[in-house]
């Protein structure tokens, strides 16, 4: 795998991990959450509650 130093060396600060492995699975740990905290946001807002019926989502993609 690839890695941009520079961008791992700012997540190991941020995250205060140590290692690229553990610094990979920190941030997609932290991504996930974040992506599971605002679903659950805009299902209490009442937003994005028809995004599973497919008629619904045909017509937003024009």
């Amino acid at each position: 795998m690839d890695v941009d130093d520079d961008l791992l060396a700012r997540a190991q600060a941020d995250l205060g991990t140590a290692t690229a492995e553990e610094t990979i699975n920190e941030a997609l740990r932290v991504i996930a959450e974040r992506v599971e905290r605002t679903a659950q946001n805009l299902a209490r807002l009442g937003i994005g509650q028809d995004a599973g019926d497919p008629e619904i989502m045909r017509g937003a993609r024009r």
